[in-house]
């Protein structure tokens, strides 16, 4: 597949997700309809210009257009006001450092996704915290850590098998986010802002680690749909919170 044809291909998609149309399209960037065809067929290539008002329409990078694999990345992170603080961009360049990461170091045979747990949120609040703290406990023992302070969490939890990245991602409307995907493995940002205190960072690590086991269900590739709201009543953020308490401060340890 050439790069005309990946373009198309990447054009074409977002058109399907997006219910919109060619000759849509082709009123938005100036050209005819006839031309938003050869484009998704790739028989006639797209200049820049063009390209980038199709990746303003679709709120998308640029560079989005030229990667011939988007491998079915969910993704699950939280703003105070999405729908006011965040967009599709903010989404996007998540997307692109995980692409970034995979480019660097390469994709192995074997992806590791932590285990799945499903807690009973209607049982006795003592309960739940006790079984809250007995996966803290357990994840800890994985990450050998069982019984000392790491010097560094976040090369504890990259030992385990998750992808960590930690990269200013211009926006501290949100903390960090959580990712996977069956083929590209498990994924941890986040957002290493000048703004945000160092331990506040560690804090969102062992956060969004939590997501990832409790909360598989809430993930999604859609843009908007990948953001959610925090409230002081969200019992998800409660599990994800208490989780990092137990995880950071044992009991024993304390």
């Amino acid at each position: 597949m050439n790069i005309s044809q990946v373009i198309g291909s990447n054009i074409q998609t977002l058109m399907n997700q997006h219910n919109v149309s060619q000759r849509k399209l082709g009123e938005a960037i100036g050209v005819s309809h006839p031309t938003i065809k050869k484009y998704v067929e790739g028989s006639q290539p797209i200049d820049s210009e063009k390209l980038m008002r199709v990746a303003l329409f679709f709120n998308k990078t640029f560079d989005y257009f030229f990667r011939q694999s988007h491998n079915d990345i969910r993704f699950l992170f939280r703003a105070d006001k999405p729908a006011e603080d965040v967009n599709a961009v903010d989404l996007d360049r998540l997307k692109q450092a995980v692409y970034a990461y995979i480019d660097v170091f390469g994709e192995v045979d074997c992806q590791y996704v932590p285990q799945r747990y499903a807690l009973n949120m209607s049982q006795d609040r003592k309960k739940l915290f006790q079984m809250i703290e007995k996966v803290a406990l357990d994840q800890r023992r994985i990450a050998n850590i069982e019984n000392v302070i790491p010097d560094n969490y976040f090369e504890s939890i990259m030992k385990i098998g998750i992808h960590v990245i930690v990269k200013d991602f211009h926006n501290n409307a949100y903390f960090g986010a959580s990712s996977y995907s069956n083929d590209v493995g498990s994924y941890i940002l986040v957002n290493d802002s000048e703004n945000i205190p160092e331990e506040r960072k560690i804090f969102s690590l062992i956060h969004e680690y939590a997501h990832l086991m409790f909360h598989h269900d809430q993930y999604a590739s859609d843009e908007m749909d990948a953001f959610y709201a925090v409230g002081r009543s969200d019992p998800h953020e409660k599990v994800a919170n208490t989780f990092a308490g137990y995880f950071l401060m044992p009991r024993h340890l304390v």
